[in-house]
């Protein structure tokens, strides 16, 4: 609605319902965006609520909510730094896209096995959250989009690594610091999280949860909790 671009500093400033769609078709919703292209960076305060969506590889789909973002164009980083919420959206019935960029998704690297600390939960990151634990459901029968929301005070986001960070503010009371992770047959909830994303066919897809892990599975009669 309306636009300042300050000339001394080739700041430009964005106000009022502003839908801004990126060259690989990333599209970013908000009240206000700050873009600073001598250091390519958009930025939003965390008082602005933004939403944001793109289709990956392979009939992946990715949406964030947040209060308050920053995009370092340059470094393919974005942090979500208040209420953030990431969806991995994914139907199975949809015949498999070419990556909007054209070029494929980077090969996940060989690590070495975790620290005994580290909780990695074994589900596909492509199977919805509420911040209190959700009830047990029946996953319908004949396939449908498969989802997996994840909720944390904190994301960060490596689009080029396709890797997602996930944690909670170190002032949160420690019965409340919790990251929460829902599939339609899988609730976890831990301190802290990552995420790996992309084309099934080139990334290993997995999601490792670190700290007091909590993992229960819903859709059964009597739900089992382990960790």
């Amino acid at each position: 609605k309306e636009a300042k671009y300050f000339m001394n500093k080739r700041d430009l400033e964005v106000f009022g319902d502003v839908h801004t769609v990126f060259p690989d078709g990333f599209v970013l919703d908000s009240d206000y965006l700050r873009y600073k292209p001598n250091d390519r960076k958009i930025e939003i305060p965390e008082t602005y609520f933004v939403k944001g969506n793109g289709e990956q590889s392979d009939n992946q789909k990715i949406k964030f909510e947040s209060f308050g973002l920053d995009f370092a164009m340059g470094r393919s980083q974005i942090i979500l730094p208040k209420a953030a919420k990431l969806m991995m959206l994914k139907d199975p019935t949809e015949p498999t896209k070419p990556s909007p960029s054209g070029t494929p998704a980077p090969v996940a690297a060989a690590r070495p096995a975790p620290p005994a600390e580290q909780q990695t939960s074994g589900f596909s990151p492509l199977a919805p959250v509420a911040r209190t634990e959700p009830k047990p459901t029946r996953t319908k029968k004949g396939g449908g989009e498969d989802s997996t929301t994840i909720e944390s005070d904190r994301a960060v986001i490596f689009r080029d690594k396709q890797t997602a960070y996930f944690t909670m503010y170190p002032t949160r009371p420690l019965k409340e610091s919790f990251v929460h992770i829902t599939q339609p047959t899988l609730f976890t909830q831990a301190r802290r999280a990552e995420l790996r994303y992309g084309d099934f066919e080139q990334v290993l897809q997995y999601m490792t949860v670190y700290e007091d892990v909590l993992i229960k599975e819903l859709g059964t009669d009597s739900s089992l909790r382990y960790a």
